[in-house]
Order: structure tokens, then sequence, then C-alpha cells
């Protein structure tokens, strides 16, 4: 069974599909913020984030009983207080949604590193997508890093080492759309390479997974063999 997205939270009300189409339809700035459910703010504009927060004004209006759908954050972000991205994204134009896909690829310059394509995405998930993409390109094992410079560094390839490894997100109880909505770790994927473990890593990378790949949560083993990874790294290109 499809494991839920990396993007998915909380559960859709009836009106937000209202809300999400209004939205797509007035200001195409502000809909990238479906294609993840999370956007920096100074990518979206200040306009955009006007349009949204606007647009919670309708929940107030109707006297709905829970939280409004958009919710800045003290990230610098915008965020989607519900977000099933498998009905979020019937809820406008294909075409549009083809272009907001496109916006993320860009942004995140996966086009050119992976050769992403929008229209062939694996998922109801745009980084779960990507994810694949990664590997198809690269290889089924493979490592995002680059030589540790600074502790981001070591943040940004540890995360996506776990999505890439054990297809899961969460590492510092960071979700993916936060972790991708922020510069540190669009500037990390257009600058690291990519990496082949070695024999003793595949090893034991398919030990962890044996043992721990029915849980949806990193598990600390998991989380040291990709610290360990990156250790080497460092000692061989640092």
């Amino acid at each position: 069974m499809e494991r839920r997205a990396w993007t998915a939270r909380g559960k859709m009300l009836d009106v937000d599909k209202s809300v999400i189409s209004f939205v797509a339809e007035k200001h195409r700035l502000a809909a990238r913020i479906f294609v993840t459910g999370e956007a920096a703010e100074d990518y979206i504009g200040a306009a955009a984030v006007r349009c949204l927060i606007g647009a919670n004004d309708v929940y107030c209006e109707r006297d709905i009983n829970s939280e409004p759908l958009f919710v800045e954050t003290k990230e610098g972000t915008i965020r989607m207080a519900r977000f099933e991205p498998r009905l979020v994204w019937g809820y406008f134009h294909p075409d549009l949604l083809f272009e907001l896909f496109q916006d993320e690829v860009d942004r995140l310059g996966v086009g050119d590193k992976v050769g992403m394509v929008p229209r062939k995405m694996d998922y109801f998930d745009f980084y779960q997508s990507m994810a694949a993409a990664m590997k198809e390109a690269y290889g089924e094992n493979i490592v995002l890093m680059k030589a540790r410079s600074n502790v981001d560094d070591l943040y940004q390839g540890v995360y996506l080492a776990c999505l890439l490894l054990f297809g899961k997100p969460g590492y510092m109880d960071v979700p993916a759309a936060a972790h991708f909505a922020q510069q540190g770790a669009v500037e990390f994927i257009r600058t690291a390479i990519f990496l082949q473990l070695r024999h003793n890593e595949l090893k034991r990378l398919e030990e962890l997974r044996e043992k721990y790949g029915g849980l949806t949560a990193l598990t600390n083993p998991e989380v040291n063999f990709v610290i360990d990874l990156y250790e080497r790294v460092v000692k061989e290109c640092g």
C-alpha cells in the first residue's frame, strides 16, 4: 500500500475546495503553495501572501469552527493547515498544475540536474517524485552530498539522504514541505553531487531497510548510518 504523501497534513474540509479553486483562478503566484502545501513568502511575494491570508475570511464568514487554511510561520513561510495533494491537485485546471510543477522544478534546479519532468511524476507528492527522478538518473542507492563546510551542509545532506535511502522525511522533526521551502535546501541541491554507496555500505543499508523499513518514522540507527556516510565523504573530499 502506498504510504501517506510526505507533504500531507491534516484532513481537507469541504470548504477548502472552493477556497483553493478561487485562489488558483485569481492569483497564479499564490497558487504555487498548492504544489507542496508550503512556500517561502519571499518566493511567492507579498501580494500572493495577502491573497492567501485574505482567502481565510471565508472561514470566518461561514462561521466554520476550524483553523483557517493558510497560516504564516516564524520561518518566513506560509503553510496550509490541511494539505492532501491527491485532492488539492484536482481542484483546478491540470494545465495550471503542470505550470506550477514546473515552477518548483525550476526553483530547485532539478530539471537540468536530474531531468525531472512534471508530466511524468510518479507520486501524488512532488518531493517523492523528485527523489524518484534522482534515483532514475543516478541509481537506486545514491546520496546527494558535498564535503561539509558548515553545520547546515551536514543537516541538508542527512535530510536528503534519509529521503533517498529510506524514503523517510522528518529528520530533526522538520516536515518535508518546510524543509524544501527554505533557500538552504535549494542551494544544497543545486551545488551538491551524487555519490554511490560502497559494497559494505550497501550491505548495511539492506540490513537497516529490512529491520526498520516497516516503520514510517526515522530511527536512530538509520540516521547514524547516514551521518557516518557523510563523515566518509568529508574525509575523502574535505
